[in-house]
């Protein structure tokens, strides 16, 4: 299956869950989100101002709220996703952000202090080409937040059946999606924080190689 071919297929799925993606994500995610942006706003604190956050596919915007207060004013948060219906209602939201129907190959590489990804890999295909762009934006020294979902562990997995088929319904999430197998070779991304089917990795990335383990060519060493 082709990428754009992907595209397309997210793009149709996602226009017709828009009406209804924060009925049932707002409360499904809500505490992974929050700590999520408060452990964003706390690296940014220690960045040099002003800072870019690139958050790649951002949907319907849930997030930006707690983006935007949570990071420092000064900040630029550019959002990012491919499906206009889910952009519009990022929009209404009346944040200080900038939203884009775009690939995040259209921004330069080396551009962003922090990058996230919301729930965005264990729905989307060609995870590994997402994974591998989001890490090309980051600057020197930039970290890489990832939310997403993963099978239920532990004495919590009778659960698998029942809340499985809700969150591949919502939205068409692989929870053995291997992305987390990626993550765990990198041994400067750590799991923050594992709860239920939630998975929060943040981390700064390797200056040597991607998180598919390929060389980064685009990246210059972090000034001393």
């Amino acid at each position: 299956m082709t990428a754009s071919r992907n595209r397309c297929e997210l793009q149709a799925r996602y226009r017709r869950r828009a009406s209804i993606y924060d009925w049932i994500c707002r409360p499904l995610y809500a505490k992974p989100r929050r700590d999520a942006c408060a452990w964003i706003g706390e690296f940014l604190q220690q960045r040099p101002e002003p800072s870019l956050l690139i958050e790649i596919g951002c949907g319907t915007g849930l997030n930006l709220p707690l983006l935007r207060k949570s990071v420092p004013h000064s900040t630029t948060i550019l959002g990012l996703d491919w499906t206009s219906t889910m952009l519009r209602k990022a929009r209404a939201r009346g944040q200080d952000v900038q939203l884009l129907q775009a690939d995040p190959a259209t921004i330069a590489p080396g551009q962003a202090d922090v990058v996230l990804l919301a729930y965005v890999l264990a729905v989307t295909p060609d995870w590994q080409q997402v994974l591998q762009q989001a890490q090309q934006r980051l600057r020197p020294g930039g970290a890489l937040v990832i939310l997403d979902t993963g099978r239920w562990q532990g004495k919590w997995r009778w659960c698998n059946p029942l809340l499985g088929p809700l969150v591949a319904w919502s939205g068409h999430a692989d929870l053995d999606c291997p992305w987390q197998a990626a993550l765990a070779a990198q041994s400067s991304m750590e799991v923050s924080y594992c709860g239920g089917m939630v998975r929060f990795w943040a981390g700064r990335p390797s200056q040597e190689r991607d998180v598919l383990g390929n060389r980064c060519e685009h990246l210059v060493p972090e000034p001393t």
